[in-house]
């Protein structure tokens, strides 16, 4: 059976509080509950705002006040019920007397959601309006190099590196929130343990203009690698005044395998390339050497983490882009 918050979208104590004013406002109006439904809802209320009926506490009642010793006898009737179930009972007796009760609920649902997107809606304008005061100056030279004279690609370029920026951060703030959750839970678990950081999520995007960015990137010859089957590494340094990496490539007639992973080491301060036969050539060494070899090796190795998984890129029909915040120096 659904909750009174799955089926009305309110918790109780909201939906009891809408139900009350409804009544207060709209009895012998909107609607016209019978004698008894009165008394009942009125008990209800009593019961929900001072207990059980205890007739030690409660002022006396003239023999002649006949609603007011229905009212206490309906109150009575009641018992230890909890203050719970009464609210469920009221907004549940209230919706039987009047069906236009859900429709008024509905309404200030609306009313809610519209307020909440409206809050949402002013919250990402200022989150966005900082991240962009951060970045406005790598996106509008990021945008400039690939659209060098055309002011509205510019800008719609710019536009589209502002929101995916303002989703990474989002989804960075989330990891965040959930990866402290998750400490708390496991320091009341297990006491405190070595915390690891947070890597937030890349950002990839493709764009179909691969003719001109070719044409583009021939220019410069340090930015073409010739590729015949060999693994490509090109470990690219962090940069002190820098906060993000930017990648965007293209190839010739193939797909490539493209991932990015990141190296918890000092990096040098110039971009390497290193060409290997295969993926499987460290490997291989590996196995040969002993044991003892192969732990000094392991332990010489800088802590990695996996930002995008290898996998092949159709990267020979459109241009494949990316950006990832750096987790560390």
């Amino acid at each position: 059976a659904l909750t009174m918050e799955q089926r009305w979208g309110f918790t109780l104590t909201e939906l009891y509080t809408l139900a009350l004013r409804f009544f207060k406002e709209k009895d012998g109006k909107a609607f016209h509950p019978t004698y008894e439904e009165k008394l009942k809802l009125v008990a209800l209320h009593k019961q929900v705002t001072h207990g059980p009926y205890n007739p030690d506490t409660s002022p006396e009642v003239g023999f002649f006040d006949v609603l007011g010793n229905d009212r206490r006898k309906e109150w009575a009737t009641l018992g230890n019920m909890s203050k719970q179930e009464a609210m469920t009972e009221f907004v549940n007796l209230l919706n039987r007397c009047c069906h236009l009760f859900s429709t008024y609920v509905t309404s200030h649902k609306i009313v809610r959601a519209e307020d909440e997107r409206f809050r949402m809606e002013q919250q990402k304008q200022q989150i966005m309006a900082a991240l962009n005061s951060q970045t406005a100056v790598q996106f509008q030279q990021y945008a400039a190099q690939q659209y060098p004279g055309n002011f509205e690609q510019q800008q719609l370029l710019i536009r589209q590196l502002q929101e995916q920026h303002y989703q990474q951060y989002m989804q960075q703030l989330y990891q965040v929130q959930l990866a402290q959750q998750q400490a708390a839970i496991q320091k009341q678990q297990n006491g405190p343990k070595e915390s690891t950081p947070v890597i937030a999520a890349p950002s990839m995007w493709t764009r179909p203009q691969i003719k001109d960015f070719k044409e583009k990137i021939r220019q410069d010859a340090d930015s073409v690698i010739t590729v015949g089957g060999e693994v490509v590494t090109v470990r690219v340094p962090t940069h002190e005044e820098g906060s993000y990496l930017f990648w965007e490539f293209a190839t010739d007639n193939y797909d490539i395998g493209f991932g990015v992973y990141f190296e918890w080491t000092d990096s040098p301060t110039a971009v390497s390339v290193h060409v290997s036969e295969s993926s499987e050539d460290e490997e291989e060494d590996e196995e040969n050497a002993n044991s003892e070899e192969k732990a000094k090796k392991n332990a010489s190795k800088p802590q990695m983490d996996e930002i995008v998984p290898v996998y092949r890129r159709d990267c020979h029909e459109e241009v494949y882009a990316g950006s990832h915040q750096y987790p560390g120096r």
